[in-house]
């Protein structure tokens, strides 16, 4: 999986234009390596984790640390409003902690868990390279990024019949540059400049790459934090049953981070003037 550093990826990166899009649009759509396309596919292994037993599951579940983070697996019952989910953090933290803790690493956890380790080298790999294709507007963004304070976030949405509702309410995202590697059908709504939402366009063999809070502090709000949500999408629930996705976080250690006592949920959405 080496070579998203090589020249011509480079060049690539930087015919995208990756920094005026992140500026002007909010969001940017961009190509990833076929390798990297190729590995991810249909997230096969994320799948027949999430077919496993229950018990086999909480294996790999570790409370919330003092943080506020959650390492591992993580499940939330349906309830008013609101589908049934399951999620997973895998990071450095989990892959340690899960180390640490003795427990078995059976079949289907050690497929998925072999998965999710090659895809954080390798999404990290890739948001270096994103990086480096805007140093000149950004150079402190590559140094933050090398230090690779990354978590994968795998979802899980097991969809009620009901009409369309809000699976995850309007957000943005608290660290500093977030990629959304994959969803197996449309869900994801982006906040456009004129305070509509909007359908934002997921591609197979292309990721799409949008500033978090870390990066409004970082660009001095050139590039601003994306409002999202998922919303969900029974017509096509028929069609193809559950709804996974792949997201990729990556923080920022040395900007300041946002305030942990509070849920961007629960800001009005919106977004400050254009910086020129």
């Amino acid at each position: 999986m080496a070579g998203f550093h090589a020249p011509n990826w480079q060049t690539q990166l930087k015919e995208e234009k990756v920094f005026e899009q992140l500026s002007e649009k909010i969001f940017t759509r961009i190509p990833y390596p076929r390798e990297m396309a190729e590995f991810i596919g249909a997230a096969a292994p994320w799948k027949e984790f999430c077919a496993l037993r229950i018990d086999e599951k909480n294996l790999t579940h570790f409370p919330e640390t003092p943080e506020g983070k959650e390492p591992g697996y993580q499940r939330r019952e349906r309830k008013a409003g609101r589908d049934e989910k399951e999620f997973f953090h895998f990071n450095r933290n989990y892959i340690k902690t899960f180390a640490e803790s003795g427990r078995a690493k059976i079949a289907g956890i050690r497929a998925f868990h072999d998965f999710a380790d090659e895809l954080l080298q390798i999404s990290g790999d890739y948001i270096l390279s994103i990086a480096h294709s805007m140093r000149d507007s950004i150079p402190a963004l590559y140094e933050n990024l090398e230090a690779r304070e990354l978590t994968l976030r795998f979802l899980h949405y097991i969809p009620s019949q009901d009409a369309p509702h809000i699976l995850a309410d309007p957000h943005f995202d608290r660290s500093g540059f977030t990629l959304h590697l994959y969803e197996n059908y449309p869900g994801a709504q982006y906040l456009d400049w004129d305070n509509t939402w909007k359908e934002l366009p997921i591609d197979t063999g292309k990721t799409v790459a949008f500033g978090a809070y870390q990066m409004g502090v970082l660009t001095r709000n050139k590039i601003q934090p994306l409002w999202h949500q998922v919303v969900s999408r029974p017509d096509l629930a028929t069609l193809h049953g559950d709804r996974y996705a792949i997201v990729l976080f990556s923080s920022l250690p040395e900007v300041e981070p946002f305030p942990k006592d509070i849920r961007t949920q629960d800001l009005l959405p919106g977004y400050l003037p254009k910086v020129d």
